[in-house]
């Protein structure tokens, strides 16, 4: 329906002349045609002004005419007032005035103008009662069931009912692949998962990019669909409307409204109504936690306080989602003030909803979040969404309780109606706990890294999750050189991870699931095969396998030092071997050179008295002989300094008397020390 457009089914003279200009003076776009068939075809006016003359009778023409539509058109017959002027027949036909005649063409223009204004009251009305009804099938739908096919359905049909379109679509972001997924359209309810290149569609990008609505009049000419009408000629035609679905900040997928023809762009109220069906729609996907949309706002709103109510009463329609809302709520006009409180915002600030009605927000805040809370509010009233942030609230008589809060405005950016709304869950006891947590954790990553010892984690298929700076030394990898890029069997040489995970889930090495010790060898960056002593077990949850831990104890350097106390070993060994021998060589030689002295002595004296034909002479020659021979060896015996053994018979060991002395006494010293023989006949 065209809200201004006039048409008169008047005789073209001067009154009918005045009326129009009249008309058009008031801002109505008049028509002046002579019968009720040119308007055949035709979009319905706001008002039809016909006569009672002419055929059919009026109230014929009156039927045919309002046939024409399926809106309702306001119809004002001009009656002579006599016996054809039957007012309740005209009536009855649907007819919503008559004029009497006489009249004057001012008076026509006040009833046309007046019928307008009225039919255009109703029709507000209406549209309210409509957004109203399909609003309250929507919240049905999100409080009734969990489905959500059902309720993404509900909301396509509903926006494209409201909108006047012949097609809603729900395209939501696959944030892995960035491709499109059409989650639901209006007309079929059977529709899931259908994925689609987003690169065919600029005006969603757009959306995406921005965050904000986007109107495509005449989609046929616009600039911003040149690529897609090139890729798809004869396809791209109409109108498109494209609102965006925000959670917490972020476009997560868009409402994308289609008109196979051109129609007129959506008005404020459409819009409305489509970003909060699309808010909606945003919790439901998000299992109804935050409720995003709010209504008009105000930068004044304690100092306008009739401006105030009637917003709040704009908002009414929607209380209901509010107050059956898990998570607190509340609504802030530019000075912090509360205008609105949920059931669960009012709790978590340990007050009633009169209690926290009228005051600022930051009366019932810690210091320091007083300023945060001014910060988000300067943000939200330009126009930005803020993500979770945290502030605290002083509670029951001083407690403070952390509150994760989330913000969002509605409204017009810059509109003197710009509000806040803030929706809020306690965090307290989760916040102590990620404190506690952070703590325990930045204390065991300290505690493993500061080992001494290689400490290596992997999970149950084999990808190492831990590796500590004693790893690092050991290894001579870098952490985030292993950590989910190696396996941990290249760890160690091949086979050896094999044997103890076996080892590992057998009972004899300390009990099922632990290794208390045991000595292995371990494969370095650079291929060095790395001797360690190595404990390990297995990490259980539920009675399932889902990691191992293994700790290394480098023992290449114990292992050096074992070798060099065994060296030292055997050579004091062999010093206290060596310095026996030479003492017992020391007794021996001296034992034996006494009595070997007296035997060359007396050998030689037999030597002189025997003459050399004697046959006794061989065998005193053979007891001297024999008797020098000995007197070698115990000189070798004296020269012994060091512990050398030789085979002797069968596996016999005896002193090697020729390596073992040093041989620093000339041979005949031992015989220079033995006086000679003496000559007892004076011949010697």
């Amino acid at each position: 329906m065209t809200d201004n457009r006039v048409v008169l089914l008047l005789p073209q003279d001067d009154l009918t002349t005045e009326v129009a200009q009249g008309l058009s003076q008031a801002g109505f776009t008049v028509e002046v045609l002579a019968e009720v068939a040119a308007l055949r075809n035709t979009a319905p006016p706001r008002v039809v002004v016909l006569t009672e003359t002419g055929t059919p009778p009026v109230a014929g023409r009156v039927r045919e005419l309002l046939d024409l539509w399926s809106e309702p058109v306001r119809v004002l017959v001009v009656c002579g007032g006599g016996e054809t002027c039957n007012v309740a027949s005209i009536l009855e036909a649907g007819a919503d005035d008559f004029v009497l005649l006489p009249l004057r063409a001012n008076e026509l223009v006040v009833r046309i103008t007046a019928s307008a204004l009225r039919q255009r009251a109703l029709d507000e009305t209406e549209r309210h009662k409509r957004d109203a009804a399909a609003l309250l099938e929507l919240s049905q739908t999100l409080s009734s069931s969990l489905q959500i096919p059902l309720i993404l359905h509900s909301a396509c049909r509903l926006i494209a009912q409201v909108m006047g379109v012949e097609r809603c679509s729900i395209v939501m972001v696959d944030a892995e692949t960035q491709e499109g997924v059409v989650v639901a359209v209006s007309e079929n309810r059977n529709t899931k998962d259908l994925r689609v290149s987003l690169r065919k569609y600029p005006e969603i990008n757009k959306v995406l990019e921005t965050g904000a609505p986007l109107v495509i009049e005449d989609a046929e000419h616009s600039d911003l669909l040149s690529s897609a009408r090139e890729s798809a000629p004869g396809l791209i035609s109409g109108t498109s409307i494209v609102i965006p679905i925000l959670v917490e900040e972020k476009v997560t997928g868009v409402f994308f409204l289609r008109s196979r023809q051109r129609r007129r762009p959506p008005n404020e109220r459409e819009m409305q109504f489509g970003q909060t069906v699309a808010n909606a729609t945003g919790i439901a996907v998000r299992n109804a936690r935050l409720f995003e949309g709010a209504r008009a706002s105000s930068e004044r709103i304690f100092k306008e306080r009739e401006r105030t109510e009637a917003r709040l009463r704009a908002l009414q329609r929607y209380e209901g989602f509010f107050e059956d809302a898990a998570d607190g709520m509340v609504i802030l006009d530019s000075d912090a003030t509360v205008i609105y409180a949920n059931r669960e915002g009012a709790a978590a600030l340990g007050l009633t909803k009169s209690e926290v009605l009228g005051r600022q927000l930051t009366e019932f805040l810690a210091a320091d979040s007083v300023q945060m809370l001014e910060k988000v509010l300067g943000e939200v009233v330009a126009g930005r969404y803020r993500k979770t942030f945290d502030i605290y609230a002083v509670v029951d008589g001083g407690n403070e309780r952390c509150l994760s809060c989330s913000a969002g405005a509605v409204g017009e950016a810059g509109s003197r109606d710009r509000l806040c709304m803030i929706s809020f869950r306690d965090v307290t006891e989760l916040r102590e706990m990620q404190t506690e947590l952070k703590a325990t954790k930045e204390f065991l990553e300290n505690l493993i890294n500061s080992s001494v010892d290689a400490i290596i984690a992997a999970d149950i298929k084999g990808n190492v999750i831990l590796f500590n700076k004693g790893a690092e030394n050991i290894y001579g990898y870098r952490a985030d050189e292993v950590i989910g890029r190696i396996h941990v069997s290249r760890l160690y040489p091949t086979g050896v991870a094999r044997e103890i995970m076996v080892a590992l889930r057998s009972d004899a090495y300390g009990g099922r699931g632990k290794l208390s010790s045991m000595r292995k060898n371990i494969l370095t960056k650079d291929h060095e095969e790395v001797p360690v002593n190595l404990s390990a077990s297995i990490i259980y949850e539920g009675g399932e396998e889902v990691a191992t831990v293994g700790i290394f104890s480098d023992l290449r350097e114990r292992l050096k030092i074992e070798q060099r106390l065994s060296q030292a070993q055997e050579q004091l060994v062999k010093s206290e071997k060596a310095a026996v021998v030479a003492q017992l060589a020391g007794t021996a030689a001296h034992e034996l050179n006494q009595p070997l002295t007296s035997i060359l002595g007396y050998a030689e004296m037999l030597k002189v008295k025997i003459p050399a034909e004697s046959p006794l002479r061989k065998p005193v020659d053979i007891i001297f002989r024999e008797g020098e021979r000995m007197a070698d060896i115990v000189r070798k015996i004296g020269r012994i300094t060091k512990y050398e053994i030789k085979n002797y018979v069968g596996n016999t060991m005896i002193v090697d008397l020729e390596r073992a002395s040093d041989g620093s006494r000339p041979p005949a010293e031992l015989a220079e020390s033995i006086p000679p023989a003496t000559n007892k006949s004076g011949n010697g």
